[in-house]
């Protein structure tokens, strides 16, 4: 390994990292901004998605750039595609993130989903759970770390599953429009929790080699 690949691949680590945590913090921010009715926060976390898909576009070119200069072979190679890989899973959460934060626009569902995002908040902060738990597993290198996101992401889908039953019992007017919006935010966060469980399978292939897992990255 020359020094000069050697400098790429420390580049391209401080570059997915850094994505972790613009992603994790454009959750975090989106979560808040719903639960509050924040639109002045939604809006900040909305232009903040630009940053995110350039540091997605540049770290994939980088990748694509340093493969086709090095033409590495074995661990190196996994790791490079590994990259490509979560990239593209942190690229969705922020778009998942961004969905979140465009109902916070729409007066007549915030005025009268008082009750349910209560639900949505708990539904966010278990969906970040999971997502800083698989970057503290990229971190990590921790190949074992998918079995706890795993359960986490069952964990997520309950709530879900509650906050479904919840919104199934609405009533008065408005109802559809209402239900809607519900589903559209609280889908989004349910998501999220499911990108984690790939990021961490990856990174479960990336440090053992074993590709059980990879099947489950190819998801709508």
């Amino acid at each position: 390994m020359t020094s000069e690949f050697q400098e790429e691949l420390e580049i391209t680590e401080r570059r997915i990292e850094l994505l972790f945590g613009e992603v994790e913090h454009a959750l975090q921010r989106a979560v808040t901004a719903l639960a509050q009715g924040d639109e002045r926060l939604a809006s900040e976390t909305i232009s903040h998605d630009d940053l995110i898909d350039q540091l997605v576009v540049s770290t994939e070119e980088a990748v694509i750039l340093t493969i086709a200069r090095n033409q590495p072979v074995a661990s190196d190679l996994r790791y490079l595609l590994s990259v490509l890989r979560i990239s593209n899973d942190l690229e969705r959460c922020g778009d998942l993130a961004l969905r979140v934060c465009k109902q916070v626009f729409d007066k007549t569902w915030m005025v009268h989903a008082d009750e349910f995002r209560p639900h949505l908040e708990r539904l966010g902060e278990a969906a970040l759970r999971a997502l800083r738990a698989s970057g503290q597993a990229w971190s990590e290198r921790d190949d074992k770390a998918w079995m706890k996101i795993e359960e986490m992401d069952v964990e997520v889908d309950g709530i879900f599953a509650d906050f479904l039953d919840t919104v199934e019992e609405l009533e008065g007017p408005r109802t559809g429009e209402i239900a809607i919006r519900c589903v559209i935010a609280g889908q989004a966060l349910e998501r999220i929790s499911d990108h984690a469980v790939s990021i961490t399978q990856r990174i479960r292939y990336l440090v053992s080699g074993e590709p059980e897992g990879l099947v489950g990255e190819i998801r709508p």
